[in-house]
């Protein structure tokens, strides 16, 4: 059984943020060019996943999404 503690919920909150807050700015760049927003929040995920971002920056990518189960359950039961 994994206890979160503070920083765990901290690293949740500024994982979310970042995910949203780059999903609605893609999205609304995407509107004005009338394109799917669908398409830029997937855009946003495949970027910042490992696929890119944990590619060209693997430090920053650890830091902000830690390979550890208690991070990786809280994600998986928002998405």
């Amino acid at each position: 059984m994994h206890y979160l503690n503070e920083s765990n919920i901290l690293l949740f909150l500024i994982q979310l943020a970042l995910i949203l807050f780059l999903a609605r700015i893609t999205g609304e760049i995407f509107r004005r060019f009338k394109q799917p927003v669908l398409t830029a929040e997937l855009l946003i995920g495949v970027i910042l996943g490992p696929t890119l971002f944990g590619r060209f920056y693997p430090e920053i990518f650890a830091l902000i999404f830690p390979n550890d189960a208690a991070q990786q359950n809280m994600l998986e039961t928002i998405s």
